[in-house]
């Protein structure tokens, strides 16, 4: 079959063709994080007619910075729910074995200790399983819990089957399965909804790493702007995770080293609450460790922050894990004092993409801890201070004594006169 284009036809067509062209020309290449963050910022226009307007480098800015924040608070809320789900299952199990033990118990002469060594191994087993299990998911893999089903579906029977062998006696265990369960499937609940807000953020790419080079996709996208499907991105030898983890720009050609920006200095950049350090402490195992600190924190999962420690100054780059958590020892003794740190992602030129606030803590010879001096044990404060000023404190004491001694004397003084003053009144009144 022939059509037969006509000219009103052939017009139009060309129009379509040169408006595809002028809008090619006029919208800002935008990334799908960038357009995403646009239709969520105004769902009511479209993101073609809002990437006109918008300048593309801030819209990408504002992007990434809420993306960092987002996919980090929802992998933290995660972790959350991975601990609380443990409990509740380990809980579960715990409750209905300790219910047949004391049954059986009632309607045999079989002692305690021997019906728990029944259980003993099977059960911690399967809390070791159900552990590792729920720990390790990411937050795309919601039909992970399965697994944990399983698991707990054939440990369960095995140790009822031990209980009911050794004890001649049925038990059940119909409460633990179903409160299990329900724990279950509000922690996939809990699971999907995080997987939907993380995957809307792009923060699936976090948990990817196309080429191996240690640096995820989200970050080979969004931070470093390197090629997520090759490990060298410029140039060979050194990867580009490799080169980021050495604090060298994986887009130079040679080895140049990033210039940090001074987060002291930054009003600009985006501040989370979610980047943070949560334990500081002084190592003492050994002799040529001691006097050294570790710190341990969380930040965007996969990915490498910054650890800026202030007034040395201190700069390494550490890597997240899954959860986001990372931690760091201090390859040199730090000074006794206060001292400062910030936790940040910075990009292959050294800008600060998001941060932490300061971070204040305090080092002594015998202790470290978040917070200043003041949130020390203020009895030894007291001590030292005594101590270390005693001719002073004793000085200002007697000064303290001779002043007010004089203060009496001349308020004596001033009684008397007045005294003599009205005595003399009197004398004159008689």
């Amino acid at each position: 079959m022939k059509y037969k284009i006509t000219l009103p036809v052939l017009i139009f067509g060309i129009l379509i063709g040169l408006q595809t062209v002028v809008s090619a020309q006029e919208f800002p290449n935008l990334s799908r994080l960038a357009q995403e963050y646009i239709l969520r910022s105004n769902p009511e226009i479209s993101s073609q007619t809002q990437a006109s307007v918008a300048n593309a480098d801030v819209v990408t800015k504002q992007a990434i910075e809420e993306s960092i924040n987002t996919v980090t608070q929802a992998v933290g809320d995660l972790e959350d729910a991975k601990d609380e789900a443990i409990v509740d299952i380990k809980e579960s199990i715990k409750q209905d074995i300790d219910a047949s033990i004391i049954d059986i118990r009632k309607q045999t002469e079989k002692p305690a200790y021997l019906l728990q060594r029944v259980v003993d191994t099977e059960r911690t087993q399967l809390f070791e399983n159900v552990t590792r299990t729920i720990e390790s998911i990411k937050p795309t893999q919601v039909n992970r819990m399965q697994e944990v089903r399983m698991d707990v579906k054939t440990s369960i029977q095995k140790i009822q089957n031990n209980l009911e062998e050794e004890s001649g006696l049925k038990v059940n265990f119909e409460q633990s399965k179903r409160g299990i369960e329900n724990t279950i499937l509000r922690f996939e609940e809990i699971l999907a909804q995080k997987k939907e807000i993380i995957e809307s953020r792009e923060g699936a790419l976090v948990f990817e790493d196309s080429d191996d080079d240690g640096l995820s996709d989200y970050d080979e996208l969004y931070i470093y702007k390197t090629d997520p499907n090759n490990a060298r991105t410029i140039g060979e030898g050194k990867t580009d995770g490799q080169k980021i983890s050495e604090g060298i720009n994986p887009l130079s050609e040679t080895e140049e080293k990033i210039k940090h920006q001074d987060p002291r200095d930054d009003t600009l950049s985006f501040v989370s609450s979610e980047y943070n350090v949560k334990k500081i402490e002084l190592i003492k195992e050994s002799e040529a460790e001691k006097g050294k600190l570790s710190f341990e924190g969380v930040a965007l999962p996969n990915t490498y922050v910054t650890l800026y420690i202030y007034s040395t100054p201190i700069i390494v780059a550490i890597k997240t894990d899954d959860s986001g958590s990372w931690s760091y020892e201090l390859e040199r003794e730090l000074e006794n004092g206060e001292h400062q740190m910030f936790v940040a992602t910075v990009d292959n030129s050294g800008k600060i993409i998001a941060r932490s606030n300061p971070i204040l803590f305090t080092k002594t010879a015998d202790a470290a801890s978040i917070g200043i001096a003041g949130g020390l044990d203020s009895s030894i404060d007291t001590r030292n201070f005594i101590q270390d000023n005693f001719i002073l404190i004793t000085l200002a004491l007697l000064i303290a004594v001779v002043i007010l001694a004089m203060m009496f004397v001349g308020n004596h003084e001033n009684v008397r006169s007045a005294v003599a003053h009205l005595k003399n009144e009197v004398d004159q009144n008689n």
